[in-house]
């Protein structure tokens, strides 16, 4: 196209660019101010014990920070529970040791057993069903005496539970476990049986 045509297209639009040309600038997404994790959190037995139902305060008050020496504050604000494994030590020329898992309320399809023969652990593999109660977002203050699942554990039975978990972002704190002498600022992970104190975390400091 000769020089002069070009000057004369350009100066027809007053040397603007195109609105086709423009860049669109997309505003900043809205971002959640809460920490959310998944987790796997330990456990092992120091006895045998069951059926032992976990309820929701259970997990709600698994992770706590002390106050002082005799009042903590829950960190997690909400969570879901994932998945629950389970392993007994298995022990040659030892009677069977057996682990069931039932999801609470939900049937007999939603079971998971298991039972060692000589050195071979007995192992179970747990999850919820779906669209059950314990398959849901659980939160601080809503039915936390419900219970989520039932174990049955041999001794020294270790218990992995992978939560997908939110924690607490605000002032805003709900009162965990009384302890008796923790140490104002650290954090523990209590049991997961509560006050049955079979299911003990490991890896993690132990309320007193």
């Amino acid at each position: 196209m000769p020089q002069s045509q070009k000057g004369k297209k350009s100066r027809s639009n007053g040397g603007k660019a195109s609105r086709s040309s423009l860049v669109r600038l997309s505003k900043p997404p809205m971002i959640h101010p809460a920490i959310s994790v998944s987790k796997v959190i330990r456990f092992q037995s120091n006895a045998a014990g069951g059926p032992t139902a976990i309820t929701v305060a259970n997990i709600l008050n698994t992770l706590v920070v002390a106050l002082s020496a005799t009042t903590t504050s829950r960190l997690v604000q909400s969570f879901r529970l994932r998945r629950v494994s389970a392993w007994s030590i298995g022990a040659q020329n030892a009677a069977s040791e057996i682990i069931t898992i039932a999801g609470f309320g939900v049937g007999p399809e939603n079971r998971a057993e298991d039972a060692s023969i000589g050195v071979e652990p007995a192992h179970v593999e747990w999850k919820p069903k779906k669209g059950a109660f314990n398959d849901l977002w659980q939160q601080t203050g809503y039915n936390e005496a419900q219970s989520l699942f039932v174990i049955t554990f041999p001794n020294s039975c270790v218990v992995d539970v992978l939560l997908d978990l939110i924690l607490v972002c605000d002032d805003t704190s709900t009162a965990g476990p009384v302890p008796a002498g923790a140490s104002a600022g650290f954090l523990y992970c209590t049991n997961l049986d509560g006050l049955g104190n079979k299911l003990v975390a490991v890896d993690w400091p132990q309320l007193p």
